[in-house]
């Protein structure tokens, strides 16, 4: 049975290693589910430094000359411990740019959203274990982003997660405070005790202004909510393309709001 390259008795040796780790050396087993969760650390580490090749590969193409020579497949103990390092790499991004986000955050009274980013990306900086566990990402990121979070695991979903903030704060930032809350309160009276994205109600409001009366028919709509997007971004955030990548994942369900009506 093979995990990516690597056969699973390459990592069975990683995997007891680790497990003298877990148990300090004090015993010399562990029980059954233990050992699992130990194998999926590994396999996430793995994982890790695969996927950074292959980017690091797709990078380096354009720029070839050169008929591709195949790479060596390098050990698994040195591809668990390069993707270690990966991981532990981008839990210091997340650490950083949640101290960047931090001072400036505004969460508009909506409590999942404030509870969620002052709190809980802290304790998954505070309790999150990139050595034994780094598949689990220790919180469960309760306020929804645009972006879909279901493949992710570990310190991979959290990064994500935090740069969804990121966006939605700089979008949301923009814009005066007392117009977010308004809209919002528009939106549900009581919206500072919903579980839902605050970022695309905003957003909808913004376009359904753009187009006034002038909405197109239903097979236009997809194609012209887009095209009101990239205005919005291009006039407003400096056609940023992160921001528009990230504002377009809201285009499809709000075409098909608008459809329905």
């Amino acid at each position: 049975m093979k995990y990516l390259e690597y056969e699973i008795e390459e990592l069975i040796p990683i995997v007891i290693r680790l497990a003298e780790k877990y148990t300090s050396k004090e015993s010399t087993s562990i029980t059954y589910e233990a050992a699992a969760h130990l194998m999926e650390a590994v396999q996430y580490c793995i994982r890790e430094y695969v996927q950074e090749e292959q980017e690091t590969d797709k990078e380096g193409e354009a720029d070839r000359q050169m008929p591709e020579v195949s790479k060596k497949k390098v050990p698994a103990e040195l591809a668990y411990e390069r993707g270690y390092q990966i991981v532990l790499e981008k839990v210091d991004c997340v650490r950083r740019m949640y101290h960047v986000i931090l001072p400036n955050f505004k969460s508009y009274g909506n409590e999942n959203y404030k509870d969620t980013f002052e709190k809980g990306i802290p304790a998954f900086l505070r309790y999150y274990n990139p050595r034994f566990a780094p598949q689990d990402p220790v919180i469960t990121m309760d306020y929804p982003v645009l972006w879909s979070m279901e493949q992710l695991q570990g310190v991979d979903a959290v990064e994500k997660y935090v740069e969804a903030i990121r966006l939605e704060q700089r979008f949301l930032g923009k814009l005066p405070d007392e117009y977010v809350r308004r809209t919002l309160e528009e939106y549900q009276y009581d919206y500072e005790r919903q579980f839902f994205n605050i970022c695309n109600i905003v957003l909808r409001g913004i376009l359904r202004r753009m187009m006034g009366e002038n909405v197109p028919e239903p097979e236009h709509l997809e194609r012209a909510i887009e095209g009101y997007l990239r205005i919005l971004v291009k006039e407003q955030y400096k056609d940023s393309k992160d921001l528009l990548r990230y504002l377009g994942e809201d285009v499809k369900d709000f075409w098909v709001e608008l459809k329905q009506r």
